[in-house]
């Protein structure tokens, strides 16, 4: 509730926290000690025999079994684990852009390379993973963030090997060319999408938030900014087809991209690049002036709103960086509390399995086993239970706030009746001085005689 209505005030109250804190490293089966090193955690997952060696001295093992008769291999069970599912992610991530960057190192040549076949298959796995993450909360998968941008970068990716296999069976090479086109973007998305990891922690969590939202700052600066922009470039555009038309420009110089032409000057000129733009503008009486009123706009009116937008944006977030940081790790915290145990591309093993098992029992004649729902019920639970608390604190405070009001109106009221009396006993004196003087003057002021007969 406090989610979905983006109460960032109640995730970031201390009894949400503590549950979050409980559920990133607690199960039904183990839990795992507070505060334990992320490199003692990446240390258990590459030599999980370590999870097998008992507690000796100052040798301890973080990870304990809470569960009566787990069994003996009751401590793999630290793998289901949010923050190690966090971790075993990471670093099968990490193998994805080894490769990836692998395949960014050599040309890509006309038939489809091993490595690509490898990453085809590692795609195909984000993909199946991603949708049964959606399948299990299709209301706030795309809450966070970094689910968005996985579906961007999924869809990159489909189109690629979809053009891939095209321009493998054909001799056009502008469809190989279009294929590179698409992955360099994707793969700076590939690599923006690994800042993930960091949102874990206290001071890098709130400066990922910060990137974020300034890029919906560029966003929408830049929808403003494209009116400004057409209106310029079309100006830049005339002058320079009016140089072409006495001679003195060339006659393609108008849909040139810069720096060969003017096309697309505008935004150059915007980040203070100008080439020898100034050249074809020279042959125009208007060509300078018009250059300059775009650079007074553009650079010193646009860009410094443009940077406010950005610095208003820092200011809210450095502000309340424990609040927005604290609600982002809920959405982290929430997300790998249901996701697979095996991460891609080892998820594949898992559904051929879970498919076999399906094809066995239907001929076999026996009932189909209920797919593995992960379960969070406890953690719904216990954050529904802390809402109450939640609740009465800050009907407590509320109150504590309204009779601190009552408190500090009384008190003003009082000194203001006291400033009144105070003021009422001196009009009172100044009075009864009156008085007296009157009396006195009418002592030394003899009686007039009476009139004569």
């Amino acid at each position: 509730m406090g989610v979905s209505a983006s109460c960032k005030r109640f995730i970031s109250h201390q009894y949400a926290q503590k549950v979050l804190d409980q559920q990133f490293l607690t199960d039904e089966n183990g839990k795992l000690k507070a505060k334990t090193p992320h490199s003692r955690i990446i240390a258990m997952i590459f030599f999980p025999f370590l999870l097998f060696i008992p507690s000796l001295g100052p040798i301890h093992n973080p990870y304990k079994v809470i569960k009566k008769d787990a069994g003996f291999f009751a401590p793999l069970n630290f793998f289901q684990l949010p923050v190690v599912k966090l971790w075993t992610n990471t670093l099968c991530y990490i193998i994805f852009l080894i490769l990836l960057s692998w395949l960014a190192s050599e040309p890509i040549e006309h038939d489809i390379s091993m490595i690509e076949m490898v990453l085809g298959v590692w795609i195909f796995a984000l993909i199946v993973d991603e949708i049964f993450q959606f399948l299990e909360d299709p209301a706030q998968h795309f809450e966070p963030t970094s689910n968005k941008l996985d579906l961007t970068i999924l869809i990159a990716f489909i189109v690629y090997y979809i053009l891939r296999i095209i321009s493998a069976n054909s001799s056009d090479e502008s469809i190989r060319d279009s294929c590179v086109d698409i992955l360099i973007p994707t793969i700076v998305c590939c690599y923006l999408r690994f800042m993930q990891v960091f949102s874990i922690n206290y001071y890098l969590g709130p400066l990922l938030i910060m990137i974020f939202k300034m890029l919906k700052d560029i966003f929408r600066f830049f929808s403003l900014f494209l009116l400004f922009f057409a209106g310029f470039q079309i100006s830049f555009i005339l002058i320079t087809q009016q140089a072409a038309y006495h001679g003195e420009a060339d006659a393609d110089a108008w849909k040139t991209s810069y720096p060969d032409g003017t096309m697309g000057l505008a935004y150059w000129a915007f980040i203070g690049e100008f080439g020898d733009s100034f050249d074809v503008l020279n042959h125009s009486d208007l060509g300078i002036p018009t250059m300059g009123l775009y650079l007074i706009l553009g650079q010193i009116l646009l860009q410094n709103l443009l940077i406010a937008m950005m610095a208003d944006t820092y200011s809210e977030i450095r502000d309340n960086s424990d609040e927005e940081w604290k609600f982002s790790r809920y959405l982290l915290v929430h997300e790998y509390k249901t996701a697979n145990l095996i991460p891609p591309p080892l998820n594949l093993i898992e559904l051929i399995f879970n498919v076999f098992q399906y094809l066995f029992s239907l001929l076999h004649g026996e009932e189909p086993p209920p797919a593995p729902i992960p379960d969070d019920e406890d953690f719904v639970k216990a954050m529904s239970e802390l809402r109450a608390a939640f609740v009465d604190e800050e009907k407590k405070n509320d109150q504590k706030k309204v009779e601190n009001q009552v408190h500090k109106l009384g008190e003003q009221l009082e000194s203001l009746i006291q400033d009144r009396s105070e003021d009422n006993e001196h009009l009172v004196g100044i009075r009864d001085m009156t008085i007296k003087a009157l009396e006195k003057l009418k002592t030394l002021v003899p009686d007039p005689a009476p009139p004569a007969q």
